[in-house]
């Protein structure tokens, strides 16, 4: 199971790593769709219900549109409940209330669910609901959901129980998405197939209490296969524990079986989806939700056949990096114009997977657009096309939205939710292109009335200037601690330091490439290896071959050349990493090794803890590591540091690159005895060198 400290070093890694500036500009509209997340139970009702047993899982997608001051205008609530009953039920409702745990309150978000009668025993309810410009109710409700989920509750209404039948508070919900490259010469023993592959997005939806323990989590599997054998019968779709060149048993079963078959398409190309709910009570289930997002490679994916039943193509599972593009799409963007009251305020999130160059290998591509009609209307299409302002391209990327398996909207108010996996030529060669150049691309939505598209926007239509550095710092953000050391972090602020903003999470190793986006970092006439680019900030590790002293640093990016400005490079430069300013000063970053927590001002450290601090610029390694290489299990600092906490000395257990990272420092740390309570100094020191004041809370 995925310990507390996993989780830590991942989060902590996440805010070093995705200081990720997006894509979006100051648009007038800007989207964004939240998850929230609630095990529904007849218990939970009030008063409790305690003669029925039922149970089920709710997930509401909240999207929501934003003007310019950021206040929420107008959205949607997609609802789904996997619901169960111990006989047929008559469904009379399903809504959002307003309410905390224990009270009754009103309904202020209504799926438009009004009464299904004679459902089965076992099923799913799947409802969109709209939030208008002119409903205060729902808007409130959108707005005050953000910041106090467990002040809401969802509700689904039977017959026999007007009042609710199966109920729970909202709980906001953590997304990760993982990609994986599947082919047969992955299998073990492995298969001789140059034909068939196949690519899969597993995208992971989890809620936790405030000790990090899951309250519920599922996983959907997304995959695009080509090159079947005739005749190929699916007979297992699953996530595996076990390394790459091991097998291991199944713990996420997508459904498919060997009675719950599929047959491919007979061209040997196509697609399938699964939506699965992990059970809280299988152990297996639940350690793989929890490990997953630690250790990704540490399970694979297998698509077993009726003739390869041990699998026929498979993966290791890998973390994707992510960008995020808004629009405003327009009928007077149509090449020709359309005359249309119509407008939709769009987003688009495109996760990848890259090369050890940088270049996309495959992506998965989610949709989201609000739809602002003045009528009814039957939407039969909405791509991504190659494609200039004023010109009309080829679709590249398709969300399966045809005029076959059309939206229909009985308002032409509402959104469309898709997420797709991309991985055909066209399509991956239009993400290379777009993460350099995306105002190359337009998203364009059909109707049956504009077959060939009613509203459109490029992915990214705002002008875009020459990149500028106005400020280069030490990775750990203090702007007054500038001197970098070979092989630490720098962080390097400006303009237009890229077109598209993203990290290297979708890498195939952790190691960081010398490019990313079309993005490159020079100091001292060498690549330096990025860790995230964005248009303001720039993460990377200085090479660990440059000189001492002044050195000269600019960027290249998609438009250019930036000027240059010269840093200071010492060697060692140490930094401590902090994540709270407090009017005394910054605290640092600091985790307790004994309970696994991280230490705050209600939970400080005592004298006798190992506190683990995250550092940069510690100089050299042994055994030695090499520009933009991960370090290893046991890459140790060469020259311990010296720390004192509240200026008594404090011994160092442990001083080493962070494993699987890339510039990144940690330290094991004990609390002396006698330090006075409070926000104690900590000081660590190389030689002369003195490392930017931190703080440590203390009792």
């Amino acid at each position: 199971m995925l310990t507390g400290f996993v989780w830590g070093s991942t989060l902590m890694k996440t805010k070093i790593v995705l200081a990720l500036l997006t894509a979006a500009a100051a648009f007038a509209q800007t989207v964004e769709t939240i998850p929230f997340r609630a095990v529904l139970s007849p218990a939970n009702e009030v008063p409790a219900i305690t003669n029925l047993e039922a149970s089920g899982v709710g997930t509401v997608w909240l999207h929501i549109v934003r003007d310019a001051s950021g206040r929420i205008v107008s959205g949607s609530a997609d609802f789904k409940v996997d619901y169960r009953f111990p006989g047929p039920i008559n469904i009379t409702g399903m809504h959002i209330h307003r309410g905390a745990a224990g009270a009754n309150g009103p309904v202020t978000i209504d799926s438009g669910l009004t009464r299904l009668d004679a459902q089965p025993a076992r099923g799913s309810l799947v409802r969109q609901g709209q939030i208008s410009a002119t409903n205060e109710a729902a808007l409130a409700t959108a707005t005050e959901m953000l910041t106090n989920p467990g002040g809401f509750y969802l509700n689904v209404h039977t017959s026999d129980n007007p009042g609710g039948a199966l109920r729970a508070q909202l709980e906001r919900a953590q997304m990760r998405v993982f990609m994986s490259l599947m082919n047969p010469g992955n299998e073990v023993p492995a298969i001789n197939d140059p034909n068939a592959s196949a690519v899969s997005t597993v995208t992971m939806l989890f809620t936790a209490n405030p000790q990090g323990v899951l309250t519920s989590a599922s996983f959907n599997f997304d995959i695009n296969y080509v090159g079947m054998p005739a005749d190929t019968v699916f007979t297992g779709y699953h996530i595996h524990r076990g390394a790459a060149g091991t097998n291991g048993p199944v713990t996420i079963d997508s459904g498919i079986t060997g009675t719950n078959t599929v047959a491919a398409n007979q061209n040997g190309a196509g697609t399938m989806n699964f939506d699965i709910e992990v059970n809280l009570n299988a152990a297996a289930q639940v350690n793989t939700a929890y490990d997953i997002i630690g250790d990704p490679a540490a399970f694979y994916l297998n698509l077993h056949t009726r003739v390869a039943p041990g699998g026929f193509v498979r993966g290791q599972l890998r973390r994707t990096d992510a960008m995020v593009f808004q629009q405003t799409m327009l009928p007077s963007n149509e090449v020709p114009a359309v005359t249309l009251d119509a407008t939709a305020a769009s987003r688009q999130v495109i996760w990848t997977l890259r090369d050890d160059a940088g270049r996309v290998q495959a992506g998965s591509v989610l949709f989201d657009l609000n739809h602002r009609f003045p009528a009814a209307v039957t939407f039969t299409g909405l791509h991504i096309h190659n494609g200039l302002a004023g010109a009309n391209g080829g679709v590249t990327i398709d969300t399966r939205v045809t005029a076959a398996a059309p939206v229909v909207s009985t308002t032409g108010f509402g959104n469309i939710y898709r997420q797709v996996t991309v991985s055909n030529a066209a399509g991956v060669a239009t993400l290379n292109t777009v993460i350099t150049d995306p105002a190359a691309a337009y998203v364009n939505l059909h109707t049956s009335a504009n077959p060939g598209g009613a509203v459109r926007e490029q992915l990214e239509p705002r002008p875009f200037g020459l990149p500028s550095i106005e400020t280069v710092i030490s990775g750990v953000s203090d702007p007054a601690y500038q001197t970098v050391a070979p092989g630490g972090l720098v962080s390097v602020y400006g303009r237009n330091l890229t077109r598209v903003g993203a990290g290297n999470a979708g890498s195939p190793s952790a190691n960081a490439p010398g490019e990313i986006n079309g993005t490159r970092l020079i100091v001292a006439n060498r690549a330096a290896p990025l860790l995230s680019v964005g248009a303001r900030l720039v993460a990377a590790q200085v090479p660990t071959d440059v000189p001492g002293g002044m050195q000269p640093a600019y960027v290249v990016g998609p438009n250019g050349m930036s000027n240059t400005m010269n840093i200071m490079v010492a060697n060692p430069a140490p930094a401590v990493f902090f994540d709270r300013i407090v009017p005394q000063g910054y605290v640092a970053s600091s985790y307790r090794m004994s309970d696994s927590t991280y230490i705050t001002a209600d939970n400080p450290a005592r004298s006798g803890d190992t506190v683990l601090l995250w550092a940069t610029g510690l100089g050299a390694t042994t055994p030695a590591l090499a520009t933009g290489i991960a370090a290893g299990a046991q890459n140790t600092v060469a020259m311990t540091p010296v720390v004192t906490i509240g200026g008594r000395a404090a011994t160092v257990t442990l001083a080493q690159a962070l494993p699987n990272s890339v510039g990144l420092y940690w330290m094991l740390v004990r609390v002396p005895e006698g330090v006075t309570a409070g926000l104690a100094p900590v000081e660590v020191k190389q030689g002369t060198a003195t490392a930017n004041p931190v703080l440590l809370p203390v009792r």
